[in-house]
Protein backbone atom coordinates (compact mmCIF):
# COMPACT_ATOMS: atom_id res chain seq x y z
CA UNK A 1 0.00 0.00 0.00
CA UNK A 2 2.83 2.35 0.81
CA UNK A 3 4.43 1.76 -2.60
CA UNK A 4 1.11 2.46 -4.29
CA UNK A 5 0.64 5.68 -2.36
CA UNK A 6 4.16 6.84 -3.16
CA UNK A 7 3.63 5.96 -6.83
CA UNK A 8 0.40 7.96 -6.95
CA UNK A 9 2.06 10.95 -5.31
CA UNK A 10 5.02 10.86 -7.72
CA UNK A 11 2.67 10.41 -10.66
CA UNK A 12 0.58 13.39 -9.58
CA UNK A 13 3.72 15.51 -9.56
CA UNK A 14 5.58 14.06 -12.54
CA UNK A 15 2.81 13.57 -15.13
CA UNK A 16 1.76 17.23 -15.45
CA UNK A 17 5.41 18.26 -15.76
CA UNK A 18 6.08 15.54 -18.36
CA UNK A 19 3.04 16.60 -20.40
CA UNK A 20 4.30 20.19 -20.39
CA UNK A 21 7.81 19.19 -21.45
CA UNK A 22 7.27 16.19 -23.79
CA UNK A 23 3.63 16.47 -24.82
CA UNK A 24 0.58 14.31 -24.11
CA UNK A 25 1.25 11.49 -26.62
CA UNK A 26 4.82 10.88 -25.46
CA UNK A 27 3.83 11.03 -21.77
CA UNK A 28 0.95 8.57 -22.20
CA UNK A 29 3.18 6.22 -24.23
CA UNK A 30 5.90 6.31 -21.57
CA UNK A 31 3.34 5.76 -18.80
CA UNK A 32 1.94 2.73 -20.65
CA UNK A 33 5.44 1.30 -21.15
CA UNK A 34 6.25 1.87 -17.47
CA UNK A 35 3.02 0.08 -16.46
CA UNK A 36 3.86 -2.89 -18.72
CA UNK A 37 7.39 -3.11 -17.28
CA UNK A 38 5.94 -2.99 -13.74
CA UNK A 39 3.59 -5.90 -14.51
CA UNK A 40 6.46 -7.96 -15.94
CA UNK A 41 8.64 -7.21 -12.90
CA UNK A 42 5.80 -8.29 -10.58
CA UNK A 43 5.34 -11.55 -12.50
CA UNK A 44 9.06 -12.27 -12.17
CA UNK A 45 8.94 -11.55 -8.44
CA UNK A 46 5.90 -13.79 -7.92
CA UNK A 47 7.49 -16.60 -9.92
CA UNK A 48 6.31 -20.10 -9.04
CA UNK A 49 4.04 -18.87 -6.24
CA UNK A 50 1.43 -17.97 -8.86
CA UNK A 51 1.06 -21.57 -9.98
CA UNK A 52 1.64 -23.45 -6.73
CA UNK A 53 -1.11 -25.76 -5.54
CA UNK A 54 -3.59 -24.37 -3.06
CA UNK A 55 -2.82 -25.29 0.57
CA UNK A 56 -5.42 -27.05 2.71
CA UNK A 57 -5.91 -23.86 4.74
CA UNK A 58 -6.40 -21.76 1.59
CA UNK A 59 -8.95 -24.26 0.27
CA UNK A 60 -10.90 -24.13 3.54
CA UNK A 61 -10.68 -20.34 3.66
CA UNK A 62 -12.01 -20.12 0.11
CA UNK A 63 -14.94 -22.47 0.81
CA UNK A 64 -15.86 -20.75 4.05
CA UNK A 65 -15.58 -17.25 2.58
CA UNK A 66 -18.19 -18.20 -0.06
CA UNK A 67 -20.75 -19.29 2.54
CA UNK A 68 -23.72 -16.91 2.89
CA UNK A 69 -23.12 -16.93 6.64
CA UNK A 70 -19.85 -15.04 6.15
CA UNK A 71 -20.91 -12.69 3.35
CA UNK A 72 -19.86 -9.21 4.41
CA UNK A 73 -17.16 -10.36 6.84
CA UNK A 74 -13.92 -8.60 5.90
CA UNK A 75 -11.32 -11.00 4.45
CA UNK A 76 -8.58 -10.25 7.00
CA UNK A 77 -10.97 -10.85 9.90
CA UNK A 78 -12.14 -14.13 8.35
CA UNK A 79 -8.56 -15.27 7.73
CA UNK A 80 -7.52 -14.35 11.29
CA UNK A 81 -10.41 -16.29 12.84
CA UNK A 82 -9.97 -19.30 10.59
CA UNK A 83 -6.33 -19.40 11.64
CA UNK A 84 -7.67 -20.39 15.08
CA UNK A 85 -9.50 -23.44 13.74
CA UNK A 86 -8.58 -26.72 15.41
CA UNK A 87 -8.84 -30.11 13.75
CA UNK A 88 -10.99 -32.68 15.54
CA UNK A 89 -11.05 -36.31 14.41
CA UNK A 90 -14.39 -38.13 14.56
CA UNK A 91 -15.28 -41.80 14.53
CA UNK A 92 -18.54 -43.37 13.39
CA UNK A 93 -21.25 -42.67 15.97
CA UNK A 94 -19.39 -39.93 17.88
CA UNK A 95 -21.86 -37.31 19.13
CA UNK A 96 -20.38 -33.93 18.29
CA UNK A 97 -23.29 -31.76 19.45
CA UNK A 98 -26.17 -32.89 21.68
CA UNK A 99 -29.60 -31.26 21.57
CA UNK A 100 -30.13 -29.24 24.75
CA UNK A 101 -26.43 -28.67 25.52
CA UNK A 102 -24.96 -25.16 25.69
CA UNK A 103 -23.66 -23.87 22.36
CA UNK A 104 -19.89 -23.55 22.64
CA UNK A 105 -18.34 -24.22 19.21
CA UNK A 106 -18.77 -23.74 15.47
CA UNK A 107 -17.89 -26.65 13.16
CA UNK A 108 -16.85 -27.20 9.55
CA UNK A 109 -16.97 -30.74 8.17
CA UNK A 110 -13.50 -31.36 6.75
CA UNK A 111 -13.83 -35.05 5.82
CA UNK A 112 -16.62 -37.58 6.25
CA UNK A 113 -20.26 -36.95 7.03
CA UNK A 114 -22.46 -36.12 10.01
CA UNK A 115 -26.17 -36.66 10.61
CA UNK A 116 -28.32 -33.91 12.12
CA UNK A 117 -31.27 -35.20 14.16
CA UNK A 118 -33.82 -33.59 16.43
CA UNK A 119 -36.22 -34.92 19.01
CA UNK A 120 -39.54 -33.14 18.59
CA UNK A 121 -42.08 -32.22 21.28
CA UNK A 122 -43.75 -35.60 20.64
CA UNK A 123 -40.52 -37.38 21.69
CA UNK A 124 -39.86 -38.74 18.19
CA UNK A 125 -36.35 -38.36 16.75
CA UNK A 126 -36.26 -37.11 13.16
CA UNK A 127 -33.33 -36.93 10.78
CA UNK A 128 -33.09 -33.38 9.48
CA UNK A 129 -30.17 -33.65 7.09
CA UNK A 130 -26.77 -35.12 6.31
CA UNK A 131 -23.77 -32.80 6.05
CA UNK A 132 -20.52 -33.45 4.19
CA UNK A 133 -17.18 -31.78 3.49
CA UNK A 134 -17.41 -28.00 3.44
CA UNK A 135 -20.73 -27.90 5.29
CA UNK A 136 -21.00 -26.07 8.61
CA UNK A 137 -23.03 -26.45 11.77
CA UNK A 138 -23.31 -25.01 15.25
CA UNK A 139 -23.60 -21.39 14.19
CA UNK A 140 -27.25 -20.87 15.08
CA UNK A 141 -26.82 -21.72 18.77
CA UNK A 142 -23.81 -19.40 18.97
CA UNK A 143 -25.59 -16.53 17.21
CA UNK A 144 -28.64 -16.84 19.42
CA UNK A 145 -26.58 -17.39 22.55
CA UNK A 146 -28.61 -20.39 23.57
CA UNK A 147 -28.65 -24.14 23.60
CA UNK A 148 -28.22 -26.65 20.82
CA UNK A 149 -31.42 -27.23 18.87
CA UNK A 150 -30.33 -30.53 17.34
CA UNK A 151 -27.96 -33.44 17.80
CA UNK A 152 -25.10 -33.92 15.33
CA UNK A 153 -23.33 -37.28 15.18
CA UNK A 154 -20.61 -38.72 12.93
CA UNK A 155 -21.90 -40.96 10.14
CA UNK A 156 -18.55 -42.66 9.60
CA UNK A 157 -14.96 -41.72 10.28
CA UNK A 158 -13.74 -38.27 9.32
CA UNK A 159 -12.62 -34.95 10.75
CA UNK A 160 -14.01 -31.58 11.68
CA UNK A 161 -12.58 -28.13 12.08
CA UNK A 162 -13.86 -26.35 15.17
CA UNK A 163 -13.81 -22.74 16.27
CA UNK A 164 -14.53 -21.74 19.87
CA UNK A 165 -17.49 -19.58 20.80
CA UNK A 166 -15.45 -16.43 21.57
CA UNK A 167 -13.52 -16.62 18.28
CA UNK A 168 -16.70 -17.26 16.29
CA UNK A 169 -18.53 -14.34 17.91
CA UNK A 170 -15.50 -12.10 17.37
CA UNK A 171 -15.60 -13.09 13.71
CA UNK A 172 -19.30 -12.51 13.06
CA UNK A 173 -20.24 -10.15 15.85
CA UNK A 174 -18.20 -7.17 14.70
CA UNK A 175 -21.35 -5.22 13.96
CA UNK A 176 -24.90 -5.61 15.18
CA UNK A 177 -26.15 -5.24 11.59
CA UNK A 178 -24.03 -8.18 10.39
CA UNK A 179 -25.11 -10.38 13.28
CA UNK A 180 -28.77 -9.49 12.71
CA UNK A 181 -28.45 -10.27 8.99
CA UNK A 182 -26.92 -13.65 9.82
CA UNK A 183 -29.80 -14.52 12.12
CA UNK A 184 -32.30 -13.66 9.39
CA UNK A 185 -30.64 -16.23 7.12
CA UNK A 186 -32.27 -18.89 9.30
CA UNK A 187 -35.64 -17.35 10.11
CA UNK A 188 -37.55 -18.34 6.94
CA UNK A 189 -36.15 -21.85 6.94
CA UNK A 190 -37.13 -22.59 10.53
CA UNK A 191 -34.63 -25.42 10.35
CA UNK A 192 -32.28 -26.08 13.27
CA UNK A 193 -28.56 -25.94 12.70
CA UNK A 194 -27.19 -27.44 15.91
Amino acid sequence: MAAGSVGEALGALAVPAAITVAGLAVTVSLAGLLALLSVLACLLLIGGAATRPESAFEAILGRVARLPLFAGVPGPRLEHALGRLRERPMADGDVIVRQGDAADRFYIVQAGEVMVTQVGPDGVERTLRRLGPGDVFGELGLLRGGIRTATVAAAGDGSLLELGRADFLELVGGTAALRSRMLTLYEPAGEPSG
